[in-house]
């Protein structure tokens, strides 16, 4: 075969892959969004002419001018070691078209150390080829670097963390423990980043799991594609009527607006979740105002994450409610209390405004309506600000289906919006009090002194 005619086969070949890593999502985007080119010519300044690269990704946001993402990649059939000058040149025709492209790097052979080194600085993604066409990804660009989370599931992740939290509450001298199997746990979860690292609190409560705030975030949007794997493909909003039909059809949770409620002692209170009988009550004022969404998946959130907690009313009653510390920024979980109806919380906002969603439905409407700076929000006392804040929540609030006090603290909880000037951060409902990442020895001095 002569190299010209093996290079183009190639080519072809990874092309089929980079289309495969496109539709299954493994570059991080969405694939409704990409756009894939084969051989495609981009103007560079410098040439005053057009570079050919092998394959190239846009990722378009809808109705917008422009790519906003641009992925430029070249293939290499080598029976030796690629040198380092291959990829210095495939960096520097990148740079000519555009300094921040993100570039892939395929090939069927080794890399020299000096290349591979190159590569990792240069935040290449490198993918080696077999003939079987596996792939294994060397180095990913830092934009795109994929969770180092397990990918465990839920229910198991869950039950596996409230042992643990029983286990650091119980005398250390009980024999009933198996620990090898325990302290492998531990390690398990406490490099995956499930470990919360909030304040301690002083009683364990059993079936409380102290999941981390992404861990949350993953079974929300296991739920969001069983109910309907459109909202997280199209960045749709749920439909409310249509989730609770869902969670009664498939898991029997009832959910009743049409009455006024009030608790044991004959207090009027917003809702409740009944475990016992799987019933949701929102009180008929709420379930008819702008707090509704948020107060019925607030519910829902106690139904997937507590429905096994051992608490009474009264003993919960008797616990506080978190306090904001001005100086952290954030709440101090002290107590059960706090740590259950922040994953509520958490819950709530995970599912009716989910991240990519809501980051999308923002640029979308920055485009469409002329607000600089996309992706992000800033607000001060400068009136075009406010305008700008204004506009921008009132619209993500309506579409969302939630108020515009829930969606300012979502929008502050993922960091897109930023305060100056006058306008204080809310103490926003969903942020922990947590502590710098500890390594996996400070963390096993902390439970075996």
């Amino acid at each position: 075969m002569s190299t010209t005619l093996k290079g183009d086969t190639f080519e072809a070949r990874a092309c089929n892959l980079m289309s495969q890593a496109i539709d299954n999502g493994a570059l991080g985007v969405i694939p409704q969004c990409c756009r894939f080119f084969s051989k495609k010519a981009y103007y560079s300044k410098d040439r005053d002419d057009n570079i050919i690269f092998d394959f190239s990704i846009e990722v378009w946001l809808k109705d917008a001018p422009n790519y906003s993402l641009l992925f430029l990649g070249e293939a290499k059939d080598y029976a030796s070691t690629v040198p380092i000058n291959d990829l210095e040149e495939f960096k520097e025709k990148a740079t000519q078209v555009s300094s921040a492209a993100k570039l892939i790097f395929i090939t069927t052979s080794k890399l020299q150390k000096s290349a591979l080194n190159y590569a990792k600085n240069k935040g290449i993604m490198l993918i080696e080829v077999n003939d079987q066409d596996e792939k294994n990804i060397i180095f990913y660009s830092s934009k795109s670097k994929p969770s180092l989370l397990l990918d465990t599931d839920f229910i198991t992740t869950q039950q596996e963390l409230s042992e643990i939290q029983s286990f650091i509450f119980t005398d250390v001298n009980d024999t009933n423990f198996n620990w090898e199997d325990l302290l492998t746990k531990f390690l398990k979860h406490a490099l995956a980043g499930s470990l919360s690292e909030g304040n301690k609190v002083d009683t364990p409560l059993v079936g409380l799991g102290y999941l981390s705030k992404k861990k949350i975030e993953q079974l929300t949007m296991r739920i969001l594609d069983d109910f309907d794997p459109n909202i997280q493909k199209h960045y749709f909003s749920v439909n409310l009527n249509s989730f609770v039909s869902y969670l009664e059809n498939n898991f029997g949770l009832k959910v009743i607006t049409d009455q006024f409620i009030y608790d044991e002692k004959g207090r009027e209170i917003h809702a409740c979740f009944d475990p016992k009988n799987n019933i949701i009550t929102i009180d008929k004022a709420i379930a008819e105002s702008e707090r509704y969404a948020f107060t019925l998946l607030h519910e829902v959130g106690h139904f997937f994450l507590h429905s096994e907690l051992s608490i009474s009313a009264d003993d919960y009653d008797t616990l506080s409610d978190s306090s904001y510390d001005e100086n952290l920024g954030k709440h101090k979980f002290l107590n059960q209390r706090h740590w259950i109806e922040w994953q509520a919380k958490q819950f709530a906002a995970s599912i009716l405004m989910p991240e990519w969603n809501l980051k999308y439905q923002l640029i979308y409407f920055q485009i469409k309506t002329g607000i600089r700076n996309t992706g992000k929000m800033y607000v001060d006392d400068a009136p075009w600000n406010i305008r700008d804040f204004k506009l921008t929540i009132n619209h993500l609030s309506a579409y969302f289906n939630v108020s515009p006090t829930a969606m300012q603290y979502r929008l502050t909880d993922l960091g897109v919006l930023v305060y100056g000037g006058k306008f204080k951060r809310p103490n926003s409902i969903f942020s922990t009090n947590e502590k710098p990442v500890k390594t996996v020895s400070q963390i096993l001095n902390q439970f075996f002194k």
